[in-house]
């Protein structure tokens, strides 16, 4: 027996009794996953990626070309997912209706070949990174700049707009409409002196889907989790 979906074949074998039963279970699997956007993080070291940075909290924002789930309808053709990573995140900043009007809200922003590279400073004006993000102007670039820079207690330095040549431009670089899709909040903040001479914890990190008109109902309790300096100290 066989089901087509997207041009994806699965081949089931056996006896009628035993593939009603097989059936039935793969369309309820097939129901409960297919909103969600697995595989994104799989294989991505999220954690070391948290370790890597001198900040305690982190924020990565995730745009897709969909308003809503599944992100890749269509298993061969490729879809834009872009990403900007800020430091030094303000707690206050951390709401989930902020950050989704930040990331263009239900009309997101248009997406392209102009990169804005700016550089972040600190505590005492010393520099803390780098941010960037893309745009399909150089006008819009620096448009989003400042607005993700608005999550950040960090004081936006010197910055540049420029644009990516490509040459027999593919169409991941094609300038087009992206959309709120998640957003990662990462905690490293643990208190050193609980440390001694042990392996530090891990740090706490938390995907939020923001593509919906509403904040889902745990996003508070999950948040406060995230946000909290309760940490394993083994």
């Amino acid at each position: 027996m066989t089901s087509n979906s997207s041009k994806r074949r699965i081949v089931l074998q056996g006896k009628e009794e035993d593939l009603k039963s097989a059936i039935t279970v793969l369309i309820g699997i097939k129901q409960l996953i297919e909103t969600y956007d697995l595989g994104h993080w799989v294989g991505y070291p999220v954690h070391d990626f948290a370790k890597n940075w001198n900040e305690a909290l982190r924020l990565k924002l995730i745009w897709a070309e969909q308003k809503h789930p599944p992100w890749r309808p269509i298993h061969t053709k490729w879809y834009t997912m872009p990403e900007c990573t800020i430091s030094s995140v303000k707690k206050s900043a951390i709401d989930w209706k902020n950050i989704r009007t930040i990331m263009g809200g239900s009309t997101g922003y248009s997406w392209g070949t102009f990169r804005a590279t700016g550089t972040i400073k600190g505590k005492e004006k010393r520099r803390a990174g780098k941010v960037r993000i893309q745009g399909n102007s150089a006008k819009e670039a620096e448009k989003m700049l400042r607005e993700v820079m608005k999550l950040s207690s960090a004081e936006l330095g010197n910055f540049t707009v420029s644009e990516m040549k490509i040459s027999n431009v593919s169409p991941r670089y094609q300038a087009k409409k992206v959309y709120p899709a998640f957003f990662v909040v990462s905690n490293n903040g643990y208190d050193a002196n609980k440390v001694g001479s042990k392996d530090p914890p891990k740090p706490k990190v938390k995907k939020f889907p923001v593509w919906m008109d509403e904040p889902p109902a745990e996003f508070l309790s999950e948040l406060n989790w995230v946000l909290s300096n309760k940490f394993d100290y083994e």
